[in-house]
């Protein structure tokens, strides 16, 4: 409610939800759709480890809508504060994931006892962010044990080692942030939600497919929609993905 307060927030909400079909470009399309297959985990194997925890008489399509109805509104609550409040202060919208380390402190300096309100949400985003890396490090520690028989305080520790290492540059550069950010999350997750549908689709029988997507006695998956996974979404993603990537290669080589 703090930020709506702001002198000019209002053109900050109006920026927010009124669409600008001139910024509808290939590479904000790219962005919008890698954005949502990181957040909702769909192109990395991080599902893959929480769907085995999945029980043969829960239902999938029950928790894939709770899950993108969370992350909606968690996006919409995001926005709603970040947005408004960097236009108000005039801080440029274009600065993209270090915006809420920059605004996100202006506003709460704003506030009444704004420190310590401040201090309890980022700790929340850093247990987010760990809750996150918890999930990417069980996928690697599984498949190192799996594939080495190393056993899990080892790999760990490797992992942490590797992690740690790989992280330093990140800190270091704005730019090499940006650019592992195109790389990782831009391009290769929405790779990876094509080749998840692809191996789903394309190797199992539609039959089976649709019986584990019905696992639980949902009747919310129709026939259609393994045709649906089958060719509209690998080809749409796909069409994004190399028409984005192409996009920015030619502004950047232009």
């Amino acid at each position: 409610m703090r930020v709506l307060t702001l002198q000019g927030a209002g053109a900050g909400v109006k920026t927010l939800f009124v669409p600008d079909w001139n910024q509808l470009t290939p590479q904000t399309l790219l962005g919008a759709v890698g954005q949502a297959v990181f957040s909702l985990g769909l192109g990395g194997t991080v599902m893959v480890m929480y769907g085995s925890y999945i029980r043969k008489n829960e239902s999938i399509p029950r928790y894939a809508a709770f899950v993108a109805a969370a992350d909606v509104g968690a996006a919409l609550l995001a926005g709603l504060i970040i947005v408004p409040a960097a236009v108000a202060l005039s801080v440029d919208l274009a600065a993209g994931p270090p915006l809420m380390f920059e605004v996100v402190p202006l506003i709460f300096s704003k506030m009444t006892a704004g420190v310590w309100i401040g201090l309890a949400f980022f700790m929340a985003v850093f247990i987010v962010a760990m809750l996150s890396v918890m999930g990417g490090f069980e996928v690697v520690v599984a498949a190192l044990g799996s594939a080495f028989g190393l056993r899990r305080p080892a790999a760990l520790v490797a992992i942490f080692v590797l992690q740690a290492l790989l992280v330093v540059p990140l800190i270091m550069s704005q730019d090499y942030f940006g650019l592992s950010d195109l790389i990782w999350i831009t391009t290769m997750m929405p790779f990876g939600s094509i080749v998840a549908v692809v191996a789903l689709a394309w190797s199992i029988k539609r039959a089976a497919t649709l019986q584990e997507l019905r696992q639980g006695g949902t009747k919310l998956v129709p026939d259609w929609l393994f045709y649906w996974i089958k060719y509209v979404i690998p080809l749409g993603v796909g069409f994004t993905l190399v028409y984005g990537l192409a996009d920015i290669l030619l502004k950047k080589n232009g």
